[in-house]
């Protein structure tokens, strides 16, 4: 960020840019969507709600990182990982048997952690509600915002824009700092006392080993 400059309208004024960044790709799949005649209705909706999160996600990332191009490399392999291989994969895990339905249910939590993977499963809801209706037993119960359907990918999304709106907050004013000050002076007293405890245990011991010493001397 420029020096002199005012953060929350550095963060805020990139924000607006990246959210709108993330809707030209989302329009040209929504229109895509409807050129193809897919059956995947009110998609627009998850794809608006990840254009709002994506970004704090990716802000907060960066914050690890010491400049663009090493954040750049890790998110787009973390993308393809995540919002490519792992969709997939737990759709494969969920008709095989009852093991590898059991190892997803394990891995399926740590997924939804990523804004793209809420994205994918969603969509992957929406497309495939007659069928889940269908395995489920409710057919024509269910809405595209069921959390059988898209329901939990986009409460998670909600979440997350909250919890990654905190976290941003959280690195740039580095409200971290205080908390490392305070452990690390807290630290210091700790092996402060801790050596002075051992320095007196030592005392006491050479103290007795001078007086035992000094009685058997006697005794002779």
């Amino acid at each position: 960020m420029l020096s002199g400059g005012n953060r929350f309208v550095y963060w805020l004024s990139h924000y607006i840019v990246d959210v709108f960044t993330h809707f030209i790709p989302a329009a040209v799949t929504i229109f895509s969507i409807n050129y193809f005649d897919q059956n995947v209705p009110q998609a627009e909706y998850l794809f608006a709600l990840f254009s709002f999160v994506n970004p704090l996600f990716l802000y907060t990332v960066s914050f690890f990182f010491e400049n663009d191009a090493k954040a750049s490399i890790f998110i787009r392999i973390l993308y393809f990982a995540v919002g490519g291989i792992a969709p997939i994969a737990m759709q494969i895990l969920n008709i095989i048997n009852r093991q590898t339905i059991e190892w997803g249910l394990y891995f399926k939590p740590y997924f939804y952690h990523f804004p793209i993977y809420n994205l994918a499963i969603g969509y992957i809801g929406i497309q495939n509600r007659n069928l889940i209706e269908k395995v489920h037993h409710r057919e024509g119960e269910l809405t595209n915002w069921d959390w059988l359907i898209a329901g939990e990918s986009v409460w998670r999304m909600l979440c997350e824009l909250v919890f990654f709106y905190f976290a941003v907050i959280f690195f740039e004013y580095r409200i971290y700092d205080k908390y490392l000050r305070l452990a690390h002076s807290y630290g210091k007293m700790a092996i402060g006392k801790l050596y002075q405890t051992i320095s007196r245990k030592k005392s006491r011991v050479l103290y007795k080993m001078k007086t035992d010493f000094e009685f058997v001397d006697t005794e002779d």
